[in-house]
């Protein structure tokens, strides 16, 4: 199967194009405002420290990405359920095409969402525990 991106977007309306791109922008405006406009926490020196400091401050900016991702995983894959529970139900030609397609697209999405939760996750735990994955 080949990648065929560049007559996909020339086919979309326009409306959809723009909404493509503001979608990109936005996202990418709010991944630098949780990196960088959000207040990092303070460094935590001993366990004596109050409640809310880190060993690593910056691994706290992570989870504005790392969350939001999980999340959006988890609704991937309700789409997902949903979509199935659907091809199982109605029996229409039309319906199991347009069910399979959204299953297919729900599983694809949450696949790629997890593998980067998981990835993002064992970044902070590097940097706040000092291993991967404990």
């Amino acid at each position: 199967m080949e990648l065929d991106v560049v007559p996909r977007l020339a086919a979309l309306a326009a409306w959809q194009r723009r909404l493509l791109y503001a979608t990109g922008v936005l996202m990418t405006l709010a991944l630098v405002a949780g990196f960088v406009y959000a207040e990092t926490p303070q460094r935590c020196d001993s366990l004596n420290e109050p409640q809310g400091c880190w060993s690593a401050p910056l691994s706290q900016k992570l989870f504005y990405f790392h969350v939001p991702i999980a999340w959006t995983a988890y609704a991937a894959f309700a789409v997902l359920f949903v979509a199935s529970l659907l091809q199982l139900i109605d029996s229409g030609p039309g319906t199991q095409f347009w069910s399979d397609v959204v299953a297919v697209a729900g599983a694809e999405v949450g696949v790629l969402l997890t593998t980067l939760t998981l990835l993002s996750g064992m970044i902070w735990g590097e940097a706040e525990w000092g291993v991967p994955w404990p």
